[in-house]
């Protein structure tokens, strides 16, 4: 039970710091473009866009994680691998958002173009 708290309470202060993160997506996006040089990042409505959704499926996985272990922890069962589970697919999701946001700009997408044809 205090190995499944203390996830959930990891969980809990990692879905609310990166709240504004993911919320400016597009600000994120842009600060680390212009940290790695590439030109300047474009697809703001969709960053915004996969920023709010990543939000909301980070809140949803935490509520349905909490949920999920007070049950289990009620009729006296191991539930220290449910914030685990959430956590992997969390990460997912993240992971597939961002990516998509990355690799459908067309900024960076010009820019890896003629980094390859310089070669």
């Amino acid at each position: 039970m205090i190995l499944t708290t203390t996830l959930l309470l990891c969980g809990v202060v990692d879905v609310v710091s990166g709240f504004a993160q993911y919320g400016d997506l597009a600000g994120t996006l842009r600060a680390t473009y212009v940290s790695q040089n590439y030109p300047a990042f474009t697809a703001d409505a969709l960053a915004n866009t996969m920023g709010l959704a990543i939000n909301v499926a980070r809140v949803t996985l935490l509520v349905a994680a909490i949920i999920a272990s007070l049950l289990l922890i009620r009729v006296n069962r191991r539930a220290f691998w449910v914030p685990l589970a959430a956590a992997v697919v969390g990460a997912i999701v993240v992971t597939v958002c961002v990516l998509v946001v990355i690799l459908t700009d067309p900024a960076l997408g010009q820019y890896l173009a003629t980094q390859t044809s310089l070669r």
